[in-house]
């Protein structure tokens, strides 16, 4: 909020969004795409300001970066990224689109014990149970 209240000393008035970021970053940055998180799921607030929002995907990591971010799991977060989350709007599903609907209902069943968001306590600690 400060380097807004200064921008606007400076210059008499609110500064952009464009002006926000490069403010912030000391350049401008474009939006994130997506935003890998690791150890802490404390809610969205950790997620970069200004940059990300609405469209960018998540993934969270279980164990802290250094340990989990290997060249494997940025592999599978960027093939998940490129061809397991279209940019293109979901269109609705008809009736002709049989397989969809099976395939649907089969990951549905398979998965109605599934909870996201439990976990276990080690110490003081809380961890998810995957």
């Amino acid at each position: 909020m400060k380097l807004g209240i200064d921008f606007y000393k400076l210059h008499g008035r609110e500064p952009t969004y464009d002006e926000q970021v490069k403010l912030y970053y000391g350049e401008y940055i474009e939006p994130a795409d997506f935003f890998i998180m690791s150890t802490k799921l404390a809610g969205l607030g950790a997620l970069p300001p200004l940059i990300s929002g609405g469209e960018t995907q998540l993934y969270f990591l279980a164990a802290p970066g250094v340990m989990a971010l290997t060249q494997d799991t940025y592999r599978k977060i960027l093939y998940d990224y490129l061809f397991c989350r279209p940019d293109t709007p979901h269109e609705e599903y008809t009736a002709h689109d049989l397989s969809t609907i099976e395939s649907l209902k089969e990951y549905y069943t398979r998965q109605k014990s599934t909870v996201i968001g439990l976990g276990r306590k080690i110490g003081s600690f809380w961890l998810p149970s995957f």
